[in-house]
């Protein structure tokens, strides 16, 4: 593979420094893990080749792998998410936290400045956070599959419409080198229009035009005149019911008047 390509892949990978499972895309390793998480959905991923979606010495481990190989890839920290920096650990003032109604306590991870941290202790209106990964200065351990190389246009497309607009149903359609995307609802974070247009404009040439569209139908509503007509009906029929279950009662009335008559008669 090079860049540009797109492949498709499983993976698990352990902290191991304690074998701890922090992420998978298999259902039944996350479920084992304790990491498992409905709102997730665990499925082979698709990559793009030098697109930086994956840490750079997985990736260049990647690309020596044929379709259907497996491969446990064994990452120093420095190759994973780096040492671990002492500057990055900072004391800050309480202020800090009550301005952004935060309650900091041990553990909590807290956001700051744009910056993921974790609280490791608060005192005397002082609070010590580490704003290193959580992972940095950790031997990790990847078990990745190549699943699939993708090479066909429309499979590409597809799978791109797959990343970028997941549980929208995005139709794609490719014709005269014009990209048609067609949406059903309006797109609620529109922004990935504009990335999925780059990623698109940057691995196929040819194509010159890409078209967003966001179809809704509109809901037919039932109106005040149209349910009158239909009450109507239902009092009419209500009507010819009860005149029906009275009929033979008006019957039996006559016959009995009929008979009265002829026993005065003898």
């Amino acid at each position: 593979m090079q860049k540009g390509d797109m492949a498709v892949i499983s993976y698990t990978a352990t902290d191991k420094s304690n074998d701890r499972v922090f992420d998978s895309t298999i259902a039944e390793q996350a479920k084992k893990a304790g990491i498992f998480d409905e709102r997730v959905r665990y499925e082979p991923v698709h990559v793009i080749i030098g697109n930086k979606e994956l840490m750079p010495a997985l990736e260049e481990e990647l690309v020596k792998m044929k379709e259907g190989e497996q491969k446990k890839v064994l990452l120093n920290p420095k190759k994973a998410f780096g040492e671990r920096k002492a500057e990055l650990i900072k004391v800050m003032p309480m202020k800090e936290f009550i301005s952004r109604e935060i309650r900091p306590v041990p553990g909590l991870m807290v956001e700051m400045n744009n910056v993921r941290g974790k609280v490791q202790s608060v005192s005397g209106g002082r609070v010590r956070v580490d704003f290193n990964h959580e992972l940095a200065g950790k031997e990790l351990e990847y078990d990745v599959k190549l699943e699939k190389i993708l090479t066909e246009k429309k499979e590409k497309l597809d799978a791109l419409g797959k990343k970028f607009f997941t549980g929208t149903n995005a139709e794609i359609k490719e014709e005269k080198n014009v990209v048609e995307v067609k949406f059903n609802l309006i797109l609620p974070r529109p922004e990935l229009k504009g990335e999925f247009a780059s990623i698109i404009f940057s691995n196929f040439p040819e194509i010159k035009k890409i078209m967003f569209i966001e179809e809704l139908e509109k809901k037919e509503e039932k109106t005040g005149s149209e349910e009158k007509p239909k009450k109507e009906e239902t009092k009419k029929q209500a009507k010819k019911e009860n005149k029906e279950a009275t009929k033979p009662n008006q019957e039996t009335e006559e016959e009995q008047e009929t008979e009265e008559q002829e026993v005065k008669e003898e």
